[in-house]
């Protein structure tokens, strides 16, 4: 039986993609001829082209919409380019702009979102006017659509980008540097050097408070659209827990047991905090939760003294907090062989080794203590409220932490070890410092911080 052959099937034809360059160009060349008075139809030029002819009688109906993306497509191109350069479609434009933009800031003047685009359409409306009628003309024959400025949202994100410019928040009052700051800085630095040389001091503390707050609330969250209502609440209710945390360190990389300052708390939680205080954590009580006279003088007396030792030379680097500055707390320091150097006023962020790493870094560890402590006590969604004990145990932790490195460098960031020399590598600036293995270092900050989840 014979064997049946099988015709090839011819392939099917598949629809092929016209891309709006390759449609332009169909079309201008069939324009063309007709231009050239040349009989030629739209089914013979399809033809000719190995075009349907049905496709291109659809390009012919849509032709105004093809040019029309055709030249949207320029000048997004164009926009582009412009962008990856760094430059914008107005580059003159943005010059002047940006000049009027560092005169203002350079007067101290807030600017907003829109004060920027509104500056920018007045600066390109004289540019516009300025060109005269043969330039408009040119540039609207090349690209119409630079005719059409709006200063869009869109611009205004590019015109930053482009020159680093970002929403900042305002420096505190109490971090302003002062005016010469750099000399003011450079005889602090002076003098601080030759008392060093003239009492020899064993080693060099330093002594500040700053404030954790938690579960404190931000002003904005995401939401659904059309909420009159915006709520957000913490889960201690309408109520924050916040503490004054007092840190020490020293020039040799020690640091003191840290000292917590609640604001008075109830008696339960008094009770709790006195039977199971967390280790190297010293705690006291006020009204306000700050430090105050009496509670600094029991600090000295409690951690201070102990970790000092008895008729030890050194030198406390304070800043001029109030309580820093109370006659009883500076002669008890005296009294047990400290000598007291002020920062000048506003230097501290130039001047003091907390204020340079350690608060940083201690801030980070306390955050991320923070956030674990949540995750670890949330259930189906709900955390419950923190208590004293457990903040005095985060902080605590978040203290141990901070490796003694970061203590060293604060005092060589502040420029006030010695004369800067540092050859032995022990952060004392060539000084001699008593060894003390089972104390840990000194020091105190007073900086406001917010420790906040947001």
């Amino acid at each position: 039986m014979e064997e049946e052959v099988m015709e090839p099937q011819p392939a099917p034809k598949r629809r092929r993609h016209y891309s709006l360059n390759e449609k332009v160009k169909l079309l201008t060349d069939f324009r063309l001829l007709q231009a050239n008075n040349e009989n030629v139809s739209a089914s013979a030029f399809a033809k000719d082209n190995n075009l349907s002819r049905y496709t291109f009688f659809g390009w012919l109906n849509d032709e105004g919409v093809i040019l029309q993306h055709r030249e949207d497509s320029k000048r997004r191109g164009t926009e582009q380019a412009c962008f990856e350069r760094g430059i914008g479609l107005f580059p003159e434009m943005e010059r002047n702009l940006y000049d009027w933009f560092m005169m203002q800031r350079g007067l101290g003047m807030p600017i907003a979102g829109r004060q920027i685009s509104h500056e920018a359409l007045r600066l390109y409306t004289d540019w516009w006017d300025d060109l005269g009628m043969d330039r408009q003309a040119v540039i609207l024959r090349e690209q119409p659509t630079l005719s059409v400025f709006t200063a869009s949202n869109g611009w205004r994100l590019g015109f930053l980008k482009r020159h680093g410019i970002t929403c900042r928040r305002k420096t505190k009052d109490d971090k302003q540097l002062p005016e010469h700051a750099d000399e003011v800085v450079t005889n602090f630095r002076n003098a601080f050097h030759n008392t060093v040389r003239d009492t020899a001091p064993s080693f060099i503390a330093n002594l500040d408070e700053t404030f954790a707050l938690f579960d404190a609330l931000p002003n904005y969250t995401y939401d659904t659209k059309g909420n009159r209502q915006v709520n957000i609440k913490s889960s201690r209710g309408n109520t924050r827990l916040g503490c004054s945390v007092t840190l020490g360190i020293t020039s040799n990389g020690r640091k003191m047991p840290c000292h917590i300052t609640f604001k008075t708390p109830t008696i339960a939680a008094r009770e709790e905090l006195r039977a199971n205080p967390p280790p190297n954590v010293h705690i006291a009580h006020t009204e306000t939760g700050w430090v105050r006279t009496q509670v600094l003088l029991d600090l000295i007396e409690e951690i201070v003294i102990p970790f000092v030792g008895a008729d030890v030379p050194y030198i406390h680097l304070w800043d001029r907090a109030r309580v820093h500055l109370n006659d009883d707390v500076a002669m008890r320091v005296v009294e047990i062989g400290g000598i007291i150097e002020l920062i000048p006023p506003k230097c501290t962020p130039l001047l003091q080794p907390l204020d340079l790493t350690v608060m940083g870094s201690f801030k980070s560890k306390l955050r991320s203590n923070w956030r674990a402590w949540k995750e670890a006590h949330t259930v189906d969604g709900q955390c419950p409220p923190i208590c004293h004990l457990d903040v005095a145990r985060l902080i605590g932790a978040a203290w141990d932490e901070v490796p003694p490195n970061v203590v060293i460098s604060g005092f060589r960031a502040a420029g006030i070890l010695g004369d800067g020399n540092d050859e032995d590598g022990d952060g004392n600036g060539g000084h001699e410092v008593e060894a003390n293995d089972d104390e840990e270092g000194d020091g105190l900050e007073y900086l406001p911080v917010m420790e906040q989840d947001q």
